[in-house]
């Protein structure tokens, strides 16, 4: 609508501050969205850079776990090579350790699906089948005299390399994703930076349109006054939501950095352990909204306060009983803990808190190889103080310290021990008087060799213990040319400036021992190492005793029965028997597992399993005479040793009782459907069966039991093969 004044067209101005009006509250509107995507993008985008930097987190610890794995393959393969050589048994340690990590780890696998497709995983456990009963087999021949052959031995390389390879594509396939990973966390925090600057060129030009539109709108006379209003709220709001958006964003995205420069920080600093937790705690009072930060870490039955800030700094050395306070409920349950009101929560040390003036208190565990070693702490002076944020932070910290602060303490401890032997041998070897009155006081060997490798010092124990003084003699000269091979290494690293620890075997007046060496390396003032300190303790007591429960380990664990090794010795010893008495004697060998016991494992898990192995185990020995033997050989498969049977029916009577008592085991005792048993007989009245032939003969008449339906018995009989 348009008027005449003064021979001048002019338009009407209520029609134009409606337009306006109309115009500013579709800015307002579009505003209100831009705001919004301008918050909940960058969240988003934060978000997605943590769950990728988890993700590398999650894929190099599974790394680590299949490296471990690999690592045990080969102690098992080093152990199994040095006694099929060498035929000492002390070289099967290494082999039955290496085997015991490998069938811890092997079932943990089966988790991992994200790293092991299910065909790769049965294809490993075929493997490690193939490996573990190829390596059993060659140390019992080694064991009964014969050597392997070339093809036994090109079997076993071929097996090991085989399952090297399928490890080591499965750890570059994981070390692929983690690059993967990395790469698209690096360019979503790009995305975020440059996201920011779109947001806030945006943001400029919307508040310069509001602007606009509110200066068109001042100049209608109808809506100057509304249209003013209008703008001030739309611009306040927008203000005010806007600088809470970017409030929040810049804390987040200050947080993670923090967090990032923090674990930095852990694994690179050098720093004493006063430093290094000072630097963890200062650092949660900038990441959380907490008053004070503690870490305390397990000393026996209690808990120790060794870091403190804010509220909680003047309390370090703290102690509180484990069993009275949040953190230790928070060990014991492995689990974050939070108490909004200390004063009314009967889980926190009341007396502790009001010490500190902690209202509120958080803590998350630390963890070590999978144990709580201590716990991360945080307090507010203030009821309900902690927010989700705060939860979530104190989570994340925590996971990152437990590791790096438990290895850190080892650390700090042994090299405080070093550089406590290190300054007492230094001052000893500047005061030579003393050196010879506290050294020959000490139970051990103790030397000091120059740089050119030759004595300059030996204690009294050194001469009477050896025979022989080798003060002005090389090592070389002192223990001859064969020993002086085994120690050069680790005399080329001591006099490189790095202590070393071994052990070996001495050569003494009372014949070989076994010791404990020690060399720690010396250096003049300029830092140059002039030689190195010899300390050998003897240790052929605790080797002869490591030795000896080596050789009592006979028994299984679980059900007390004999294990697979010692069953076959006494099957071996009854067979030879039989053979040199040649007085018609009779044995049997019964072979029998638990019927259906893969579904009570899969169905009621592996402890319902156990239970049942162990009230199994407790009525075949009922059921067997006193002279009879049991034995198991693995998972639920169970051999009785029945010497001096007489006939075919007085096995049979045997099996018929084992069948018997085996029915009888009460649900009351096992908590599931009653269990029955299948049992093979192997009875032996002559011949030259092995054990292990002798076992298999029972093992394949207790298929012929299956075949037949179960809870029952079947037999085969030899008596001259």
């Amino acid at each position: 609508m348009s008027y005449a004044m003064g021979g001048a067209q002019r338009h009407d101005p209520s029609a134009i501050g409606h337009e306006m009006y109309k115009r500013l509250r579709i800015a307002f509107v579009v505003g209100l969205t831009v705001l919004l995507c301008d918050a909940v993008v960058p969240f988003v985008l934060a978000k997605r850079v943590a769950q990728q930097r988890e993700i590398v987190s999650d894929i190099e610890s599974n790394t680590r776990h299949f490296n471990r794995l690999l690592s045990a393959y080969k102690d098992a393969e080093t152990g199994e090579r040095g006694f099929l050589l060498s035929g000492r048994p002390e070289f099967l340690s290494p082999y039955t350790s290496g085997r015991q990590i490998i069938d811890t780890l092997l079932p943990q696998l089966s988790g991992l699906t994200a790293m092991l497709q299910p065909a790769e995983y049965a294809d490993l456990l075929e493997l490690d089948r193939q490996e573990a009963k190829y390596q059993r087999d060659q140390i019992d021949a080694r064991r009964a005299g014969r050597a392997p052959g070339l093809e036994d031995i090109a079997r076993g390389k071929n097996l090991m390399d085989a399952i090297r390879i399928r490890i080591g594509a499965i750890v570059e396939r994981a070390n692929a994703r983690v690059a993967v990973a990395s790469a698209r966390a690096r360019q979503l925090e790009a995305w975020s930076r440059w996201l920011i600057v779109i947001v806030t060129a945006v943001d400029v030009l919307l508040f310069s349109a509001t602007f606009w539109f509110a200066m068109r709108l001042l100049r209608s006379e109808q809506y100057a006054g509304r249209v003013a209003e209008v703008a001030n709220e739309y611009l306040l709001a927008e203000g005010s939501l806007r600088y809470e958006a970017m409030r929040k964003l810049e804390v987040h995205a200050d947080k993670l950095n923090q967090i990032i420069e923090m674990q930095t920080a852990l694994t690179q600093t050098t720093s004493c352990l006063e430093d290094f937790l000072a630097l963890v705690v200062d650092r949660m009072l900038s990441l959380s909204s907490a008053d004070g930060a503690v870490i305390e870490m397990v000393e026996g039955d209690e808990l120790v306060y060794l870091a403190g800030s804010g509220s909680a700094a003047d309390f370090v050395g703290l102690r509180l009983a484990r069993g009275t306070s949040l953190s230790g409920l928070c060990i014991a349950e492995k689990k974050e803990m939070i108490a909004s009101d200390v004063a009314n929560d009967p889980r926190v040390n009341r007396e502790a808190a009001a010490k500190i003036g902690a209202a509120a208190v958080m803590v998350a565990p630390l963890f070590r190889t999978g144990e709580a070693v201590g716990v991360l702490k945080i307090l507010s002076s203030v009821v309900n103080g902690f927010d989700e944020s705060d939860i979530q932070t104190l989570r994340l910290v925590a996971g990152l310290l437990g590791a790096a602060l438990a290895d850190r303490l080892a650390i700090e401890t042994n090299v405080a021990l070093l550089e406590e032997r290190s300054r007492a041998l230094v001052a000893l070897g500047q005061q030579q008087q003393l050196l010879h009155s506290i050294t020959d006081g000490i139970p051990a060997l103790v030397a000091f060799i120059d740089a050119e490798e030759c004595h300059q010092y030996t204690n009294r124990q050194y001469s009477e213990i050896l025979g022989k003084d080798p003060v002005g003699k090389t090592i070389r000269q002192s223990v001859g040319e064969e020993k002086y091979l085994v120690l050069k290494p680790h005399i080329e690293k001591v006099l490189s400036g790095s202590a070393v620890d071994f052990e070996n075997r001495l050569e003494t007046l009372n014949g070989s021992r076994y010791t404990h060496g020690h060399f720690i390396p010396q250096f003049d003032e300029a830092g140059r190492t002039i030689g190195f300190c010899s300390i050998a303790w003897d240790i052929h007591a605790r080797k002869e005793q490591e030795m000896k429960w080596q050789s009592r380990a006979l028994v299984d664990q679980l059900t007390g029965a004999l294990n697979r090794f010692s069953l076959i010795d006494a099957v071996e010893q009854a067979l030879a028997r039989q053979r040199q008495l040649n007085d018609g004697g009779k044995l049997a060998v019964f072979y029998l597992d638990v019927d259906h016991f893969k579904c009570i494992n899969d169905t009621h898990g592996h402890a319902a399993g156990d239970t049942v192995l162990r009230e199994f185990a407790s009525a075949l020995k009922s059921a067997i005479r006193a002279s009879d033997i049991l034995g198991r050989i693995g998972g639920d498969e169970f051999c009785i040793l029945a010497d001096n049977v007489g006939s075919i029916e007085n096995a049979r009577r045997i099996a018929d009782k084992v069948l018997d008592q085996v029915r009888a085991i009460g649900v009351d005792k096992t908590g599931l459907p009653p269990i029955t048993t299948s049992l093979g007989i192997a009875f032996i009245g002559g011949g030259t069966l092995s054990a292990k032939e002798a076992i298999e003969l029972a093992d394949t008449a207790l298929y012929e039991a299956k075949q037949a339906g179960r809870n029952r018995h079947a037999e085969r009989s030899v008596s001259l093969v």
